[in-house]
């Protein structure tokens, strides 16, 4: 994919993973508004829905191998989804710290 050669069936799916990422940073730039006005729990609602990108994009191409039987292809952005998956958990980890502090 580094090379612009990724093949021609997997497109659909790159696009797909470029619409659920382009939604994601609007979700971030949300939860960041959001904890800075201290409403964590809009904060946490912002990420999870972040975090879900990563999840939809590689789900997209487990279909693909289901749909194209005869094509064999492993997503080539699943080291890219697992890592912002990560990220998007270790802040929602620290929203929900603050939150149970807040709470008291």
């Amino acid at each position: 994919m580094k090379d612009g050669k990724e093949a021609p069936v997997a497109k659909p799916y790159i696009s797909y993973c470029l619409d659920q990422y382009s939604e994601a940073i609007t979700a971030v730039q949300k939860a960041i508004t959001s904890y800075k006005t201290r409403d964590y729990s809009g904060a946490n609602t912002q990420m999870t829905a972040a975090m879900d990108a990563s999840y939809w994009c590689e789900h997209s191409f487990h279909d693909l191998l289901v749909l194209e039987e005869d094509y064999v292809m492993t997503s080539p952005l699943t080291k890219q989804n697992d890592d912002f998956f990560r990220l998007s958990g270790i802040s929602l980890a620290i929203t929900n710290m603050v939150i149970a502090n807040t709470v008291k």
